[in-house]
């Protein structure tokens, strides 16, 4: 089977996501899969490589809103990469929002993870 995961960062980017997104591929890849990554090019590394047997396409970012970087070229990657089943992750939304869009045209199954609940109140200061 042919997946795309759609984290918003991904290795060397050390994060919770990150590493499960990492982890998860690794063992996808074990088991015969092909997996392909689609994420942000932070920290700045290789736009394109191979790491385990993974496929990593990294796009630039213009800035950050709410952690989640902000890839205008996502969703022209997202529809160049032929899957039979895409995996994205939330709670950062832009890569999961635009997954959801493609899985849809695209007429594939999309996996969504979601890792974690946002609490707060009110505004902060920065």
């Amino acid at each position: 089977m042919r997946i795309l995961q759609t984290p918003v960062r991904f290795y060397p980017f050390v994060g919770g996501v990150e590493n499960y997104a990492y982890n998860l591929s690794k063992e996808l890849v074990k088991l015969g899969h092909e997996v392909t990554v689609v994420c942000a090019n932070e920290p700045k590394v290789k736009s394109k490589e191979i790491i385990e047997g993974i496929k990593v396409k990294r796009v630039n970012y213009i800035g950050k809103v709410a952690n989640t970087n902000i890839t205008r070229k996502l969703p022209l990657e997202l529809f160049s990469v032929d899957f039979d089943l895409v995996h994205t992750h939330i709670p950062t939304p832009w890569s999961a929002d635009w997954s959801a869009i493609v899985s849809k045209i695209k007429r594939k199954p999309l996996v969504l993870t979601y890792h974690n609940d946002i609490t707060g109140s009110g505004m902060q200061a920065v």
